[in-house]
C-alpha cells in the first residue's frame, strides 16, 4: 500500500480511500458495493446511512415514525419511479441516478434494515403469540425454510430478493416467538454473539492473510480442503476476540466514559444555576 506504486500513491487510490473513510460511493454504478477500498465497507456505507435517518427522525419525537418511513418512501419508492420511470427490489440494479449518493440511498438493500425496525416495534408492542406450540413450530418453520431457501442456491445475492427475505421472516418469528417461549441458549454461543461485528470486521481480512500464506509457501492445495475451513474458522473468531476485547470494547467503555462525564458536568451546571438564582 505504500510502496511507490502502491494504492496511497496514486490520486485514484486516494480518491477511493477519502471516499471510503468518508462513507460515500466510489464507483456508483456497482451497487451495492460501490468500489470502497475495503471489501466490507459497503455494509458500513448503508449502515451509517441508516443510523444517520433514524437518528433524525428521532428528533420529530412524536413525529418520529412517519417521518422515518416517510423518508424511506420517498428514496427507495418515489425518486427512483420518478427519475427512471420503475423501482426495483434488485440490490445490484443501478438506477444510473445523477447525483451519486442518491444511488446508494436509493437501494433497496436498505429495506433490510427496516424490516429490523418493524422486528424492534413489534417485540415491543403487545402482540404476542400466546400459544407455545405456534411458537415453537413457526419458529421451526420460518428457519428451516430460511436454510431450505439458502441450501439449493436458489438465491445468490443480497437483499429481499435474495437471502434477506426469508431471514427477515424467521427473525420476525423467533424474535415473536421469543416473548412467549424461553431460549437457553448456550454460553459459548451468547459469546460469539458479542464478539460478532468485531468477527464480522476482521473475518475477510484474516482469510485472505492466510491465503496469501499459503500462497507464499507453495500450499494453495491445503485452501481447498476442509481442515483449512475449520482452521481458519477458529483463527478469525481468535482474531475477532482479540479486536473485541483490545480495540471495540475498550472504545465503547470510553464513549461511555465521556457521555457519562458530559452528563454530570450538564448536571452541575444546571444545579448550581438553580443555587445561584
Amino acid at each position: 500500500m505504500l510502496r511507490p506504486s502502491g494504492f496511497l500513491n496514486d490520486p485514484t487510490g486516494q480518491i477511493t480511500l477519502i471516499k471510503s473513510l468518508s462513507f460515500l460511493p466510489v464507483n456508483p454504478s456497482t451497487p451495492p458495493y460501490f468500489g470502497l477500498a475495503y471489501g466490507l465497507g459497503w455494509t458500513l456505507n448503508f449502515e451509517m446511512y441508516f443510523y444517520a435517518i433514524l437518528g433524525i427522525s428521532l428528533l420529530a419525537k412524536n413525529y418520529r415514525w412517519p417521518v422515518f418511513y416517510s423518508w424511506i418512501f420517498i428514496t427507495i419508492v418515489a425518486i427512483p419511479l420518478t427519475a427512471t420511470g420503475m423501482i426495483s427490489l434488485s440490490a445490484k440494479h443501478d438506477y444510473q441516478l445523477s447525483l451519486i449518493y442518491l444511488n446508494q440511498i436509493a437501494n433497496p438493500i436498505i429495506l433490510l434494515f427496516v424490516a429490523g425496525v418493524i422486528t424492534g416495534k413489534l417485540y415491543l408492542s403487545e402482540f404476542v403469540i400466546k400459544n407455545k406450540t405456534y411458537a415453537q413450530a413457526l419458529s421451526a418453520l420460518t428457519v428451516l425454510v430460511a436454510l431450505a431457501w439458502a441450501y439449493p442456491g436458489i438465491p445468490d445475492f443480497h437483499g429481499m430478493l435474495g437471502w434477506g427475505l426469508p431471514i427477515t421472516v424467521a427473525f420476525l418469528t423467533v424474535a415473536i416467538a421469543s416473548k412467549t417461549l424461553k431460549f437457553n441458549p448456550p454460553r459459548w454461543i451468547i459469546w460469539i454473539g458479542e464478539i460478532s461485528y468485531s468477527l464480522y470486521l476482521t473475518h475477510r481480512l484474516t482469510q485472505v492473510s492466510c491465503t496469501k500464506i499459503l500462497e507464499f509457501i507453495g500450499a494453495e492445495s491445503f485452501g481447498k480442503t476442509w481442515l483449512f475451513v475449520i482452521l481458519t474458522t477458529l483463527l478469525r473468531i481468535l482474531m475477532a476476540s482479540i479486536f473485541y476485547y483490545l480495540v471495540e470494547k475498550k472504545i465503547a467503555v470510553a464513549l461511555q466514559r465521556l457521555t457519562k462525564s458530559r452528563t454530570t458536568n450538564r448536571s452541575g451546571v444546571t444545579a448550581n444555576g438553580r443555587e445561584h438564582s
